[in-house]
């Protein structure tokens, strides 16, 4: 078993037992044994090397079905919850836009570590290491976040503006990593 997520598993058993916080007190063993079991498949899932998985086993059931997604189906729902989970814990990849937020600063700050910039002008001159840096994340968001939020939102057509948003950050980051070798040329 992945170890952060079995520790994250753990903690909520912890927190759970704790009587002020037992939100399945009152549920019959049916019940309870459906939302543990849920519950721990959302949170093993964000597991990153179960990532492709859950991606191919969703973009499977689209294609079984000529792109419609059956919510009365239970195993639907439960790839849904997953899939909502794994966007929740990469959400701010879906964020807008806007390197003024404090969210934008910090994941500038992480990928440009050595950073000087205008931000009227969005001009960035970064070392090379801090360029390698950005173009991992830039790695990361092609990789995951795209095809992540692209499958959720063919799944729920409603959440199709959350892939559109993480794609429009993409181009917005590749904007940012200039090449030093390149004399500020993009």
């Amino acid at each position: 078993q992945p170890v952060m997520e079995t520790f994250h598993c753990s903690s909520l058993i912890k927190i759970l037992s704790i009587s002020k916080n037992n939100i399945i007190a009152e549920m019959d063993d049916e019940h309870a044994t459906n939302f543990w079991t849920f519950v721990f498949d959302c949170i093993l899932a964000t597991d990153m090397g179960q990532h492709k998985k859950i991606i191919e086993e969703a973009e499977a059931k689209l294609n079984n079905s000529n792109g419609s997604f059956d919510l009365k189906n239970p195993q639907n729902k439960q790839l849904l919850l997953k899939l909502l989970v794994k966007c929740a814990v990469h959400s701010r990849v879906a964020r807008i836009f806007d390197p003024k937020q404090s969210w934008s600063c910090s994941l500038c700050e992480e990928a440009f570590p050595e950073i000087t910039h205008n931000s009227g002008e969005s001009v960035v001159s970064a070392k090379v290491n801090d360029v390698l840096v950005a173009k991992g994340q830039i790695e990361y968001v092609q990789n995951y976040g795209v095809p992540l939020f692209t499958i959720l939102g063919r799944m729920i057509p409603e959440l199709q503006n959350l892939g559109d948003q993480v794609r429009v950050n993409l181009k917005k980051w590749k904007e940012f990593t200039v090449d030093p070798n390149e004399n500020g040329k993009k």
